[in-house]
């Protein structure tokens, strides 16, 4: 549609990898980064690590997310806590007052073997729902601040 748009205009299209755009914001934020930059970029749809040796036009993806993003996990989690939305900043708020060894969640970090740096959060976002649902249906109280952690 990009295309058909810059040629109905007669105006030039520019092809922008997204990922790195990312990468630049922090650049116009913060000034120059160091060549070669590794960055994690973790955001509602994304959880990569890329490695941009030139910003400009070498932007490599050495993981990313095989299932859920991270920011798909915090707000499915704060929808099932009641929440609202977006999820992270009011977990990343409650988590800083909460007991991360309270409760023991899967952790969401790694793929399989040959593709060592790839994230997986799909498996930690449903133990942390039915952890929560389990708790609700005993009647007991969630300690929202620790399921936060």
């Amino acid at each position: 549609a990009a295309k058909a748009y810059a040629y109905a205009l007669n105006k030039p299209l520019y092809g922008v990898n997204h990922l790195a755009s990312h990468i630049c914001v922090d650049q116009l934020e913060h000034g120059p980064l160091p060549e070669p930059t590794m960055a994690l970029l973790v955001s509602g749809g994304h959880s990569s690590l890329l490695l941009a040796p030139d910003i400009t036009s070498d932007v490599r993806p050495l993981g990313a997310t095989i299932d859920d993003a991270a920011g798909e996990a915090f707000d499915k989690i704060a929808r099932v806590l009641n929440l609202g939305f977006p999820g992270g900043p009011v977990i990343d708020r409650l988590a800083k007052e909460g007991d991360p060894a309270s409760i023991a969640f899967p952790r969401g970090l790694t793929g399989p073997r040959d593709a060592p740096y790839d994230f997986s959060f799909s498996g930690l976002k449903t133990s942390v729902a039915r952890w929560i649902e389990a708790k609700r249906a005993a009647g007991e109280e969630v300690p929202v601040r620790d399921v936060a952690a």
